[in-house]
């Protein structure tokens, strides 16, 4: 079986106000505060989540030991066919308007974006500076906005 892997970071990165503090991300994929990402390149990650939906891959959630790209992997989850889904989405950094398969989210769903991706509303928009335009929220549940 395939395995695509996805890594959550430990610490919060360096462009970060809070730069090196730890983000608490793992422990939060755990026990279920932390239930989706959002990452850039949305056909990319697309055809990866339909695959593991197909229930030909999986999914593996991990994280660095240490230093990124130097340290081992460790792995924090592995999801399997109906455990991930995939959305569509821009992020407006400047104006701080998040769409969701083409729709502006209202500032009560806004909030639940930021909550659910294990970040306070100042950590959320410190994190993305830059629009991302050809973006995705990766579910770590079958849930979907």
């Amino acid at each position: 079986m395939k395995k695509h892997v996805i890594i959550v970071s430990t610490r919060f990165l360096k462009a970060h106000p809070r730069a090196g503090e730890f983000t608490g991300f793992p422990d939060k994929v755990l026990d279920g505060t932390k239930i989706h990402t959002l990452r850039k390149s949305y056909k990319h990650w697309k055809k990866k989540i339909d695959e593991v939906n197909a229930g030909v891959a999986e999914l593996h959630v991990r994280t660095w030991t240490d230093r990124p790209f130097i340290s081992p992997q460790k792995s924090i989850k592995i999801l399997g066919k109906g455990e991930v889904g995939i959305q569509k989405c821009q992020v407006l950094a400047d104006s701080e308007f998040v769409f969701i398969d083409d729709h502006i989210t209202e500032q009560l769903n806004r909030f639940k974006i930021e909550e659910n991706d294990g970040l306070s509303t100042t950590d959320f928009w410190s994190w993305f500076t830059e629009d991302a335009h050809d973006a995705c929220v990766i579910h770590f549940t079958n849930k979907k906005y």
